[in-house]
């Protein structure tokens, strides 16, 4: 939840007024989930798109940096991945992809 927070937040403050922004889960073949939340934002510099994931680097004034690094070591401990992409018609898409669950939550003793 922390995860969809700090994205839904993110979306928030990329939209101008009267703008959109949706979450999307669809559930692949294999038993893992895509879970998006995209927004008809100014959409994220392709130079940034891996940048915004570094410890303490905001492209907004007021940030403090952490947000998306957190978010990604959070799916990164449920075995996924979290990456930001251009959303076709304007806008970015950040997509969690997390694998089948295997019965086991992290941190836990097996």
């Amino acid at each position: 939840s922390q995860v969809l927070l700090n994205l839904g937040l993110n979306a928030l403050e990329a939209v101008a007024p009267g703008g959109r922004i949706w979450v999307l889960a669809e559930n692949g073949a294999d038993g893992g989930w895509l879970i998006a939340v995209c927004d008809d934002g100014p959409g994220v510099p392709e130079a940034e798109k891996e940048r915004i994931f570094e410890p303490f680097y905001s492209g907004k004034g007021d940030g403090t940096g952490l947000g998306l690094l957190i978010s990604r070591k959070i799916v990164e401990s449920y075995g996924g991945s979290l990456r930001a992409t251009d959303r076709p018609g304007g806008g970015a898409c950040f997509e969690i992809l997390l694998p089948p669950k295997n019965g086991a939550d992290p941190g836990q003793a097996g």
